[in-house]
């Protein structure tokens, strides 16, 4: 039986780190912008990873600006009879930074068929959470968006994201999320709405009222 010299085992493993080592490299850095849902020529939507947090301040906001082509659309938290919500993750490098839920801008509906209606977003919509910095000094944020695009078919995107904290206050940036929060409904509660539900005590469990 012929046997392997341990020479060449080396070498194949080497040759088979280098293979794994060129592929990792190869992979693109996550930048601020992102682009999926590619249908062709057209680039179903185009992802901006935003920061507001002003210089030394210990809370600010994180978002994700969607920009969607035209008669293209992507989901509200409650999609309606189709499609799916989108999914984000946040993260922190350089601190100890916690994120709160997202704030969902108040949404537009789609009739996709006679009998399918469905909430979303067209045009474009940023999706923002607070950010509360704990310990240590932010360095940069990052994001995964997994979100479906929707024309006449839906295509999937996963869009990852990364951005530089410059430590200087944007002005444009800042208007975009005071213009966000105000798309975002108020709680009923706010309004000074109360829903109760009251269930009849002479009704028994498991009959019809």
């Amino acid at each position: 039986m012929r046997r392997t010299r341990p020479a060449l085992l080396r070498r194949l493993a080497c040759t088979f780190s280098l293979l794994v080592s060129a592929q990792a490299s190869a992979a693109p850095t996550p930048g601020p912008v992102a682009e999926g849902a590619i249908d062709g020529d057209t680039v179903g939507v185009r992802a901006t990873l935003l920061l507001d947090a002003p210089p030394g301040a210990t809370s600010g906001r994180v978002g994700v600006h969607f920009e969607l082509a035209p008669g293209w659309h992507l989901y509200w938290r409650n999609p309606g009879d189709s499609g799916l919500a989108p999914q984000l993750a946040f993260g922190a490098e350089g601190g100890d930074a916690e994120f709160g839920e997202i704030a969902w801008p108040a949404p537009r509906v789609f009739q996709e068929d006679v009998d399918i209606r469905t909430y979303g977003y067209s045009g474009s919509v940023m999706l923002a959470v607070p950010l509360q910095l704990r310990s240590g000094a932010l360095t940069a944020v990052s994001a995964r968006a997994d979100v479906l695009v929707c024309e006449t078919q839906c295509v999937p995107a996963e869009l990852l994201l990364q951005r530089e904290s410059t430590g200087q206050a944007d002005a444009e940036v800042r208007r975009l999320f005071e213009r966000t929060a105000r798309r975002v409904p108020a709680p009923a509660a706010a309004g000074g709405v109360e829903v109760a539900l009251e269930w009849p005590d002479a009704t028994p469990v498991g009959e019809p009222f």
